[in-house]
């Protein structure tokens, strides 16, 4: 009788996992392209792509390849997708019921007047102790006009 019932209780625990569906969630659809310049053509590398919620969260993002390329899972059509790279100026594309999103960014000219560099010695009780009439602070600016 007890053998039974062991092998009854097996059998269930064997056949509940069939049943289950764990962690499936609506449609995922596959959304790819390429991220390149306007102005030059050139695909960028490593350029973010991010897709975001109506509520403005990050839902998933990826980066992209030596050749500008891209592949990513969309958990929502009607999420947004943001395509940033450094140095250019970000852009946002509905996803809708497309497959294939090419996208070229336009770069973004700023100048900087001045860069002000500034560093300090740090006093420490730990292991490297420093003798507190070494601590000293430097401050150096640099002005732009000279570099031209």
């Amino acid at each position: 009788m007890k053998i039974k019932i062991v092998a009854t209780i097996l059998l269930l625990h064997l056949l509940i996992p069939c049943f289950l569906f764990g962690q499936i969630s609506g449609p995922n659809k596959v959304v790819q392209g390429t991220v390149s310049s306007e102005t030059e053509g050139e695909t960028l590398a490593g350029a973010t792509v991010v897709e975001r919620d109506s509520k403005n969260r990050i839902i998933n993002a990826t980066i992209t390849d030596v050749n500008g390329h891209y592949v990513l899972k969309i958990k929502n059509p009607e999420n947004k997708l943001i395509f940033s790279f450094v140095g250019y100026v970000a852009r946002t594309e509905d996803i809708g019921t497309k497959s294939t999103i090419n996208i070229a960014l336009k770069e973004s000219v700023q100048k900087i007047d001045e860069v002000v560099v500034k560093a300090e010695k740090k006093y420490s009780d730990g292991t490297l102790s420093i003798p507190q009439r070494e601590i000293s602070t430097a401050v150096q600016t640099l002005d732009t006009s000279f570099l031209n």
